[in-house]
């Protein structure tokens, strides 16, 4: 096959991709818990609140500045969920673009380039992820923004390109802490540099500066605001103690990845043999760091491999394209496997999604009829009360991460579903364990059904449930 039209066939299965990803923001549930978290906490935060002093999260917040005007002006609405969907699905395209460059301007060619970007949107798993409203989205565009000046400087050993750099993974950790994982391999590749005299001290400590300003204006803000100490307590004493209670929940059987990580991992040793250049390796070492980390520490969700996949799909373009460049009639091949990941008939994965229609149409329901001062208690896993006030300090995860806290620190009384329902009286509540057979509470986290009997009853859904003796009941 021709050079050409393998690359115009890339330019439309690029196109059905990006297509089938602004479908995604439609059908893509998986974490969709997420998005609700952070749309509620933007609203929060709109509302005056302080994170971590006022309400309980643990993450870096932000995203959740940024988007407190955004969500404030559709509060009530929960379109809200699309629009912030929209803006991650730009973002998304944004870091792909990136990617894009990156491959094309210091690894291979457009070939390459446009290859490893379709391998990747193939996958559900990023697709899913790619709409998802939640800080890694943000924080990994200016990761690989970072990582293509970075790269620039390698090559032209131009001051600022480094110091563009280094502030864009500072912006990357305002977003989301878990870029250190991300930035630790490249670390290793610039004390390396720093060695080989490719990068001075002197690049090093000028391109510190604004980095320096920048992370004085972020926890200055938290100083100012008074929750220093209890984001330091939450993101990382708090995070640090997750893994020894929900161990149990980590993917140990990914299995549906086998086929394509061994893939790369065959892709990466024929490449090695084939002498990569500098930016190839140190592409290797992330993407080596990054496996070795999704495969031995917690990944809860299919979603967490999202960037490791990404870093395979390169590896699997450049020898996709290698090989492509001595045996032309290998195109296709290549054509038709992409017709058939192209019209999705194969997935890499199964994600095992759930209704987001569904979930987005109960929290409309709740939205719509009830107002910004009245309670919402929702499950561990999923905040539906969007635009309401939380029952408790813990407002999610208070089964493993809450009870943490609670264990460390003592911040707050310590959770008790029961009492809250009894005292506080939520107006709506979404119970979903009196389905399963012989349920029955046995800890201070499970709703009794005689107490839930007592003060409810169902509102529209069987696993929804209104405060008794309110004139305005869903229909």
């Amino acid at each position: 096959m021709k050079e050409n039209t393998l690359l115009k066939t890339l330019i439309f299965f690029t196109i059905i991709n990006c297509i089938y990803l602004f479908i995604t923001i439609f059908i893509g549930s998986k974490a969709m818990a997420d998005d609700l978290e952070h749309i509620h906490a933007s609203w929060l935060i709109w509302q005056g609140q302080i994170p971590y002093s006022d309400f309980f999260e643990h993450h870096h917040p932000l995203m959740w500045y940024i988007f407190s005007p955004i969500v404030g002006f559709f509060s009530g609405n929960t379109f809200i969920f699309f629009i912030n969907r929209i803006i991650v699905s730009i973002c998304s395209l944004i870091s792909l673009y990136v990617v894009y460059n990156i491959i094309k301007n210091f690894i291979s060619n457009k070939l390459t380039a446009l290859t490893a970007i379709n391998i990747y949107c193939f996958s559900s798993t990023a697709m899913s992820s790619m709409v998802q409203f939640k800080p890694d989205a943000f924080m990994q565009l200016f990761f690989w923004i970072g990582i293509y000046f970075l790269f620039s400087f390698l090559k032209n050993k131009k001051q600022h390109q480094l110091n563009i750099s280094m502030l864009s993974f500072t912006i990357a950790f305002c977003f989301l802490q878990t870029v250190i994982f991300l930035a630790l391999p490249l670390s290793i590749c610039i004390i390396y540099y720093i060695y080989k005299k490719e990068i001075t001290w002197k690049n090093i400590a000028l391109s510190l500066i604004l980095p320096f300003v920048t992370l004085s204006l972020f926890f200055g803000h938290m100083l100012i605001l008074g929750n220093l100490q209890r984001y330091y307590e939450l993101n990382w004493v708090v995070n640090s103690a997750i893994y020894d209670e929900i161990k149990a929940n980590s993917i140990t059987n990914f299995s549906s990845l086998y086929s394509i990580l061994i893939c790369g991992f065959i892709s990466a040793l024929f490449l090695l043999i084939n002498k990569p250049n500098k930016y190839t390796i140190i592409l290797f070492t992330m993407y080596i760091t990054e496996l070795l980390l999704r495969t031995t520490y917690i990944s809860i969700g299919l979603y967490y491999f999202k960037i490791l996949l990404l870093y395979n799909a390169i590896i699997i373009s450049i020898a996709i394209i290698t090989i492509y460049q001595k045996y032309k009639y290998l195109g296709y091949l290549f054509l038709t496997l992409g017709i058939i990941w192209c019209g999705k008939f194969w997935i890499f994965e199964d994600v095992g999604e759930i209704n987001s229609l569904t979930i987005v149409g109960i929290a409309t329901d709740i939205a719509k009829n009830s107002n910004s001062d009245d309670i919402v208690l929702a499950t561990t896993n999923m905040p539906l009360g969007l635009f309401n006030q939380n029952p408790h300090y813990y407002w999610f995860s208070w089964t493993y991460i809450g009870k943490i806290d609670e264990k460390l620190f003592h911040y707050k009384e310590p959770y008790d579903i029961n009492k809250i329902i009894v005292e506080k009286k939520p107006k709506f509540i979404y119970f979903e364990d009196n389905l399963k057979q012989n349920y029955k509470a046995t800890n201070v986290y499970d709703i009794k059904p005689e107490i839930l009997s007592e003060f409810y009853e169902n509102a529209k859904y069987n696993t929804l449930y209104q405060l008794k003796n309110k004139t305005n009941n869903l229909n």
